[in-house]
């Protein structure tokens, strides 16, 4: 869910390596969709004019990126603006756009991370702004930066922007919203022929469908997507999950939700987005609530079940959910908090894309020739561990000799 380039990346792109056009496009295209959304940027205008003092207020610009930001704060007439930003392609062209604006005399660039802005500041800003938000609100490293900046960089008594946020949930029944959340092979295990030797008792794919769908972040989702989707069922109301200080976050924290089921059905998933306060009296809002009016360049997170949980309306429900500095983890009390395990070998995006081929596969795979086992021997590249899997199941004797580019043990 989180954007390259993000604060909480020591990134310093441009110096010493090439990239070609696609890398390029790959890390800044999310620049593109965030300077459309309309919404996003309005709710930063007001707020900024709001909470700016002119001729008075001090604002620092965590992450400035494209400098729209920090522009916005010197047209609300701030006395002086700082805006940092680590990435060196990003900051040549928030200087463009700060030069381009004639705003050079009020907008000071600082070309370094946050964490090592202290020794350029030559005053301390009652202003902290920052769009270090992503689906999951987290996952740029907000609170670790915001903490950094209220012990190292702020005045006593700043403000920031935003000021807080809220993460809401709901679980849902979507069985075709669950699909894309694993790499889920088949409903039931395969022979276990194709796994004695190393996953003893269970098919391959069962073993490492299972740990690849293990997601502790949930996936990006559109709501344009997912609320179309005829098995749609809300199983529970609205509840709150985590709520956020930004001018003095908690880097750790966990919490148990109690709510009652709304509804008769097979839980599946668990849906949360957010609302963030943007000012400190409340009167502007930012949020990435399901069917929120397009553009938005923000989606929902949606956390996966591991299996289909069924419940009855009026049943008490039990949900745990915790977070760290950079990611929050929901589940059902029913899973256990060890269902999840480490971390995925791949992202969610990935998990789904390959679960959405795999049928395709496993049918090109049935059509390759059975050969004498003593002599055949496939050479497969790249990450595609469908493909391995599937070649394993319906050729069991075959020699592989696979490069996945998995940096990380199963």
């Amino acid at each position: 869910m989180k954007r390259s380039g993000g604060e909480d990346e020591d990134v310093d792109s441009g110096e010493g390596e090439e990239e070609d056009e696609e890398d390029l496009w790959n890390r800044y295209f999310y620049h593109f969709d965030m300077l459309r959304d309309v919404k996003r940027n309005k709710a930063y205008r007001k707020a900024i004019e709001k909470e700016v003092i002119p001729g008075k207020s001090i604002c620092l610009d965590i992450g400035t990126g494209s400098g729209l930001l920090a522009c916005l704060c010197a047209n609300a007439h701030a006395a002086s603006v700082f805006a940092c930003e680590v990435d060196t392609r990003e900051a040549v062209v928030a200087h463009e756009t700060i030069d381009e604006n004639s705003l050079s005399e009020i907008i000071t660039l600082i070309p370094v991370h946050s964490k090592n802005l202290g020794e350029h500041l030559p005053v301390h800003p009652d202003i902290i702004v920052g769009e270090l938000l992503d689906t999951g609100l987290i996952g740029e490293g907000v609170l670790k930066t915001m903490r950094h900046a209220a012990d190292n960089l702020a005045a006593p008594h700043f403000k920031s922007i935003p000021c807080s946020a809220v993460v809401y949930g709901k679980v849902l029944q979507c069985r075709s919203l669950w699909e894309r959340g694993g790499i889920r092979f088949s409903e039931t295990p395969a022979s276990p022929t194709t796994s004695t030797a190393s996953f003893p008792g269970q098919s391959c794919s069962a073993v490492l469908g299972s740990r690849l769908s293990q997601q502790q972040e949930g996936e990006s989702v559109h709501a344009s997507w997912f609320l179309d989707q005829p098995d749609l069922i809300p199983l529970t109301e609205d509840f709150s999950v985590f709520a956020y200080d930004f001018q003095n976050p908690a880097l750790n924290s966990s919490t148990t939700i109690t709510c009652t089921a709304a509804a008769s059905g097979t839980a599946h998933c668990i849906l949360t987005w957010w609302v963030a306060q943007m000012t400190s009296d409340g009167t502007v809002l930012l949020d990435t609530c399901p069917g929120s009016p397009p553009p938005d360049h923000w989606r929902q997170a949606v956390y996966y079940l591991q299996k289909p949980h069924i419940v009855h309306c009026g049943e008490e429900i039990v949900i745990h959910a915790s977070h760290d500095e950079d990611s929050i983890h929901v589940w059902l009390s029913s899973e256990g908090p060890d269902c999840y395990g480490p971390p995925s070998v791949w992202p969610p995006q990935r998990c789904a894309q390959q679960n959405a081929h795999w049928q395709i596969v496993k049918s090109w795979v049935s059509t390759i020739p059975s050969p004498n086992p003593s002599i055949a021997k496939l050479l497969v590249l790249g990450d595609s561990l469908s493909l391995i899997l599937h070649i394993l199941e319906v050729r069991p004797h075959s020699s592989l000799i696979a490069s996945t580019g998995c940096i990380h043990p199963l």
